[in-house]
This record gives C-alpha cells, sequence and structure tokens, in this order.
C-alpha cells in the first residue's frame, strides 16, 4: 500500500456538476453538423454520378477491349430523357456490342463463349457452328481476297510494330527470301481450290484447305489463314450502329484510329477534310455533310503518331500500310488519301470495295458502286464522285475535278 506521503503536493480532486443548461443548444448543433456532412456526401455523390446534356466522349473500353480507344463513341446526351440514364445505357450496350464482335474476329485467342476466327483456322475443314455475327461477316467477306491474307498479314504486323531496321528483314520490298514467300503463298491464296470459305444453313460455316495448302502451311508455320486484319474495325462499328440505331440512339457518332466513321443519324453539320502528303502532311480540302453517313477514308502517310500503328514510314517516298495487294503481297494504294461515303451502304461493304477500287495501281472507276460517293487526292487535284457534296479548297495549288461514277 502506498504511503500518503508520496502523493504530496497533488491537488485534491474536486467533484465538478456539469451546466445542464446548453445540452438542448449542443445537441442542435451536433446534428446540424450531421447533416451538414451528410448534404456534402449526397452532393459529392451527386456530382460523381450525375451527367449534364450535352455532347460527351462515352467510356467504351472493356477488360483489355479497346483500351488503346481505337474506337470512340461522342454522343449528344439528354435528347432521348435522363442523360445520367442515357450515359449508362448506350455505355453498356456499347460495351456488350465490342466485346462480341470483337472476340469473334479474334484470331489470335481462342473464347470459350465463341467458335471465332481463331477457332476456324485451327479447326478446317470441319463444320463449325459460329455466331450470327460472325456468320454475316463471313458470308459477306468470303469472296474478297483480303479475307484470305492472314499469312501476309502477319508478316505487315511485325513491319509495322518494329522499328526500321528490323521492320526490313520482314518486309518483302527489302528481303527477297520474304518476297519470294509471299509470291508463293499468294498463289494458293489466290486459287479458290486451294481455300474458300463455305457458308451452310443454320450458322454452320467451313473453311475448306486443300492437303497440298495445308502441306505447305505446315513446312512455313502458317497458322492464320484468314484474318480480318484492317477491316476489323469496320464490321465491329457496324454491329454497334446497328445496336444503337435499334434502340432509336441515333444522336451521335463512332470513329475510329484507322479511318472509319459513322454518323448514327445526327442532323448537326460536320466536316469532312482531305489532305495530302508532299514531304509534310497538308489539309487540302473539305466538304460538308449532315445526318446518317458511314465514311471510310485511307491514307498512307503519316498525320498524329495514332497514324505510326496503322503506317509504316522509312522515308518521304517509301512508306507501308495494311493495305495489302493480293496479286503482289506489297501494300499498294492508288492515291496519297481516299475516302468512300455513303448513306445506305454498311460501313464493312465500303471497306471491302477498297480492295477493287483502291489497293491498286490507279483509282478503278469501273468498280465504283452507285450508292457510294468518292473522293481521292492525286496530283494536287481533288476528285470527286457526288456534286451533291460542295468541295471547299483549301489550298490555291490544288482544283476539284468532278468524275463519273
Amino acid at each position: 500500500m502506498r504511503n500518503k506521503n508520496n502523493f504530496k503536493g497533488i491537488k485534491p480532486v474536486k467533484s465538478v456538476e456539469l451546466n445542464s443548461k446548453h445540452i438542448k443548444l449542443r445537441v442542435v448543433i451536433l446534428i446540424l453538423a450531421l447533416l451538414t456532412f451528410v448534404g456534402s456526401v449526397i452532393a459529392l455523390f451527386y456530382f460523381l454520378l450525375h451527367t449534364d446534356d450535352g455532347w460527351q466522349s462515352l467510356s467504351i473500353s472493356y477488360g483489355f477491349l479497346n483500351n488503346d480507344k481505337a474506337i470512340s463513341l461522342n454522343y449528344y446526351l439528354g435528347k432521348s430523357g435522363n442523360a445520367t440514364n442515357e450515359k449508362k445505357a448506350i455505355e453498356n450496350m456499347t460495351i456488350s456490342a465490342i466485346e462480341k464482335s470483337y472476340k469473334n474476329l479474334d484470331n489470335y485467342s481462342p473464347y470459350e463463349d465463341y467458335n471465332n476466327v481463331y477457332m476456324i483456322n485451327h479447326n478446317y475443314n470441319k463444320d463449325i457452328l459460329v455466331d450470327d455475327f460472325l456468320y454475316d461477316a463471313l458470308k459477306k467477306a468470303k469472296g474478297y481476297k483480303t479475307l484470305y491474307l492472314g499469312p501476309i498479314m502477319d508478316y505487315y504486323d511485325a513491319i509495322i510494330s518494329s522499328d526500321e531496321n528490323d521492320a526490313k528483314n520482314y518486309d518483302p520490298v527489302y528481303n527477297e527470301e520474304i518476297n519470294e514467300f509471299f509470291l508463293n503463298t499468294l498463289e494458293y491464296i489466290n486459287d479458290e481450290s486451294q481455300i474458300n470459305i463455305e457458308i451452310k444453313d443454320n450458322n454452320i460455316i467451313r473453311l475448306n484447305i486443300s492437303l497440298d495448302y495445308l502441306n505447305y502451311a505446315q513446312e512455313n508455320d502458317i497458322e492464320n489463314f484468314i484474318s480480318f486484319s484492317w477491316l476489323k474495325n469496320a464490321f465491329i462499328m457496324d454491329y454497334i450502329a446497328d445496336k444503337l440505331i435499334n434502340y432509336k440512339y441515333t444522336y451521335g457518332f463512332l470513329t475510329s484510329v484507322d479511318g472509319y466513321s459513322i454518323n448514327l443519324g445526327c442532323d448537326e453539320s460536320f466536316m469532312m477534310y482531305l489532305y495530302d502528303y508532299n514531304k509534310v502532311a497538308k489539309n487540302v480540302a473539305s466538304f460538308e455533310y449532315q445526318g446518317r453517313l458511314n465514311i471510310v477514308s485511307k491514307k498512307n502517310f503519316i498525320i498524329n503518331t495514332t497514324d505510326k500503328n496503322y503506317i509504316k514510314q522509312y522515308s518521304e517516298d517509301d512508306r507501308r500500310t495494311y493495305l495489302v495487294d493480293y496479286r503482289t503481297g506489297i501494300s499498294n494504294e492508288a492515291s496519297n488519301y481516299y475516302v468512300a461515303a455513303s448513306k445506305n451502304i454498311s460501313l464493312s461493304d465500303i471497306a471491302l470495295n477498297l480492295e477493287k477500287v483502291y489497293i491498286c495501281d490507279e483509282i478503278n472507276k469501273s468498280e465504283f458502286l452507285s450508292d457510294i460517293s468518292y473522293f481521292w487526292v492525286d496530283s494536287n487535284k481533288i476528285y470527286y464522285s457526288d456534286s451533291s457534296y460542295t468541295i471547299a479548297i483549301h489550298n490555291d495549288e490544288y482544283q476539284e475535278v468532278k468524275v463519273d461514277a
């Protein structure tokens, strides 16, 4: 037990009664503080979740899909009701469409939920049940040689993604061995008896490959017999647009970094710019458009950094793109810049038409389709096939030329 002397110097504790006169005031202040805090939290959530009316770039990435923003959707929210609900519905619908279409067209990876292009390439000479989307895409593309350029497009992936020295190792223009391989492979690709897609009833397709081609493929490590390659985003955007338009979401537009765009039906005025290249890229003309329109624009020169994902530019006059000529295996563009647009023909059909019109030595007007408007830039001239569009010239060195469709 402690000795009382140990507590010397410590003052005795007084008993103090609490004054109860201000307890109600204190309770009121506490309640007001809590209400202020709750109000601030509600305001914060409202700010984070509320969407204002007007133009917005919507978030349409899903997992690893579209994280590079290869496809973008701009939309004027609030036209169909509450902007917050509209934004959520459009984003969810678009992300779902991207997931389904991308996985179906993927030729590098299998997925449990789809028999996709990868599965078709690894199950040749067999009947395969595919999704409606892929069935329609193959039915549309099967008559075009671009679909069967898979073995060659693998090399263009390497050309465009590599630095200049490594790229030339894969480039048929610089590597004679690669050029010989391309020419030998094209003999199979361009012979329908060697490879073809057979479309059967009830979503059944079959990739037919001859024994001769299979032996050649085994000797040369070929696995990607078919590939949608540079056509892929056109088919994906068509699918997204069909979904959105079906639900009356039409006040916006889709664009891709590789030259595809769809105006879903927005009646505002937009400008389409035409470019040319002579040591530097330059804007030389434009035309205005409104309402529903599908547009394909292609070029063989770099304007911005994202173009480097689709174009290899060794020098001013030495460039490669994914637009490979099925006759030679070398990329080939009939002009520096090309635009094709249509109100009625799908984006994917316009893109497929490039094989006959643009991926050649000069613009092939005999393959023009009546419902497509064509524009291209060549030798200081702006050519166009549809006089319903007014061409605005931005450079005095250029002149417009109307051509018969």
